[in-house]
């Protein structure tokens, strides 16, 4: 069978897939001065009252971590989460902590590659941080052995008395193949990022008009703030607007043209669910209000 070239099954993981992190946080490196490396913020974070309790949430695991040293955050594609972990980063560095962020893809590639090599996996840039931000995890759906690690973790920083946010989109029940990294996010601070308010999107738009030196008429400003939701669209939105002006050297009278695909009305019906049920329960409504 081999000769025909069937495809032998893979090798078990060897052991020190579950036993990567003996005293990865143990020894410190030596000591660096650090700056802050990144823009965003969370000065520069527009929200109010529908993200008010998740910016003060991460705020105060940063200043005061006695009570919640794990928090996780789960919001759609382009929210703020990466600005928030970013932000945190920043919180943690001006207060003389150390703290290290990455992708979960960095993560699975060194676990990947030592895998390949038959090495123990090198993580030599969590030892003396801090604080640990690991971006985007929902990627590290379905690998058990790069959850597993985060598991392990997750273990360690509660016993090391260090801090561990992580941020993805979707939600825990994705991680079902994992048990024991979902039944640790249950003990986890789970927070979200709601769709920003009218007022939120308006305060978007300007600062990103500002980054570019624009200042885009009245109709157009409108026409982003009431139609598209994501932050990332708005920002789109205004640096699509700043070609066209680069181009034209003035503004579109229809703005549908060139911002038609980042439109994103909001659904007043979103509440009742999706497929058959939700629509059953939508048209239930409708009828019921006249």
């Amino acid at each position: 069978k081999e000769r025909w070239g069937k495809r032998a099954s893979p090798p078990p993981h060897p052991p020190f897939f579950f036993q990567i992190i003996p005293d990865a946080m143990e020894k410190p490196l030596p000591s660096t001065t650090y700056s802050l490396p990144f823009p965003e913020s969370f000065d520069n974070f527009y929200y109010e009252r529908e993200n008010e309790f998740t910016v003060s949430a991460l705020r105060s695991i940063i200043l005061n971590p006695s009570h919640y040293r794990i928090a996780v955050i789960f919001a759609p594609a382009g929210m703020g989460k990466t600005h928030l972990l970013k932000a945190c980063a920043n919180e943690s560095l001006s207060l003389g902590e150390r703290a290290v962020y990455i992708s979960s893809l960095r993560i699975l590639e060194e676990l990947i590659s030592a895998y390949r090599e038959r090495r123990k996996p090198n993580f030599e840039f969590l030892r003396g941080n801090k604080v640990i931000l690991i971006d985007d995890i929902h990627i590290l759906k379905g690998r058990g052995f790069a959850l597993e690690f985060l598991a392990r973790l997750m273990d360690k920083v509660e016993s090391s008395g260090k801090i561990l946010t992580m941020a993805g989109e979707g939600n825990p029940s994705q991680f079902s193949d994992s048990p024991s990294f979902k039944t640790r996010l249950m003990s986890a601070l789970k927070l979200g990022i709601n769709p920003p308010s009218r007022k939120v999107r308006e305060k978007i738009f300007i600062s990103a008009c500002k980054r570019l030196g624009i200042d885009p008429p009245r109709r157009l400003r409108d026409f982003v703030v009431e139609n598209v939701i994501n932050p990332r669209g708005i920002i789109g939105s205004v640096n699509r607007l700043g070609a066209y002006f680069e181009v034209f050297r003035s503004f579109p009278d229809d703005p549908s043209e060139i911002l038609g695909d980042l439109v994103e009305r909001e659904d007043p019906f979103k509440i009742f669910g999706r497929g058959k049920v939700g629509k059953y329960l939508t048209a239930y409504y409708l009828k019921m209000k006249g």
